[in-house]
């Protein structure tokens, strides 16, 4: 299926043809089901292709003394960056919710248990099954969608290719505002939010730093033949470390390695330092959830669905603060 060549579904289609030959056995499951087709159709955010400089970049940092600095965003000293052109693809704006994980586990003929209330906490998926919930979200609403490559993902968190340090709705980082509250963070997962529960980036993208983190599609040519990457912050460890370059790295067992870009890019690691680096900092891959995006370049008016952001600029310099107010140490 080609960007151009898609046949496209009106916005109200509900759509009963199941992905993978498999049915629902309920009427309340297609009906949910067609709703999610619809929001999905509704809410994606159209984001403009653009040619950037994908790395650690350099941004303007305001310090607690009130000083600016300019320095590197993911790291303090120089790190590879590279030139990438990115063409026009559309992206969920927040990420898969636990109640629409259960439609599609049933769909696949399993069960997820969502307890009462957490039906719009962010879900967590293995990199296999986030790959495999595109494909089927994609397949009943008649869109080619997947999971987002790194530099669609880079490129989406900077609106557009810009410098920010964080994926905020700012480029600043302020606890309790615009991401989660430093002192629930030891129980964060536990207590974890509903999605879009903070403001979301300047194109409209929510939960970019905290939460769970991403899957994206691909890897760096220099990382190793296992890596599994993955974006964003998580609850799981101090958000702050995440800035936009910043990047985890996971195998197929499913234990997750962070680490900056320059590390990752200059193949620092091999797969027995890997394996050393995961037993000392070791994430479950329950902290990396999942969100789609449609490879399709032709704009909201021409397909009939999703959103078009308007012109934005973000305004240096960045800067954290804790809840209290007082700059972050």
């Amino acid at each position: 299926m080609t960007r151009k060549s898609i046949v496209l579904l009106s916005a109200g289609a509900i759509v009963l043809v199941v992905a993978g030959g498999l049915t629902f056995n309920t009427f309340g499951q297609k009906h949910a089901r067609a709703n999610l087709i619809d929001s999905t159709r509704a809410t994606m955010v159209f984001v403009e292709g653009g040619t950037f400089t994908m790395g650690n970049y350099r941004a303007p940092l305001q310090r607690q003394d009130g000083t600016v600095i300019d320095t590197y965003v993911a790291d303090h000293s120089t790190s590879e960056t590279r030139q990438v052109t990115v063409d026009s693809f559309y992206i969920a704006p927040r990420q898969v919710t636990q109640s629409e994980a259960a439609l599609f586990d049933r769909a696949q003929g399993r069960a997820r248990d969502v307890a009462a209330g957490m039906e719009n906490r962010p879900a967590a998926f293995s990199h296999q099954e986030a790959t495999a919930y595109c494909a089927w979200l994609g397949d009943a609403a008649g869109l080619p969608m997947r999971l987002p490559t790194e530099a669609e993902w880079e490129y989406m968190a900077r609106s557009r290719g810009q410098t920010p340090f964080w994926p905020t709705d700012n480029g600043s980082f302020e606890y309790g505002r615009n991401v989660f509250d430093l002192t629930t963070l030891p129980r964060m997962s536990q207590d974890r939010p509903d999605v879009a529960s903070f403001p979301p980036n300047p194109l409209g993208i929510y939960d970019l730093s905290g939460g769970l983190a991403d899957w994206v599609s691909d890897r760096a040519a220099s990382d190793p033949e296992e890596a599994i990457i993955f974006k964003g912050g998580s609850d799981d460890s101090s958000a702050i470390y995440s800035t936009v370059p910043t990047r985890g790295m996971s195998d197929s067992t499913g234990r997750a390695y962070e680490a900056t870009l320059k590390a990752m890019l200059t193949g620092a690691y091999e797969s027995a330092e890997m394996e050393e680096m995961g037993q000392l900092y070791g994430l479950p891959p329950t902290h990396v959830g999942a969100r789609c995006v449609v490879e399709l370049d032709l704009r909201p008016a021409e397909t009939g669905f999703g959103i078009l952001p308007g012109p934005i600029q973000l305004s240096p310099p960045y800067h954290a603060t804790s809840p209290q107010g007082r700059d972050a140490e």
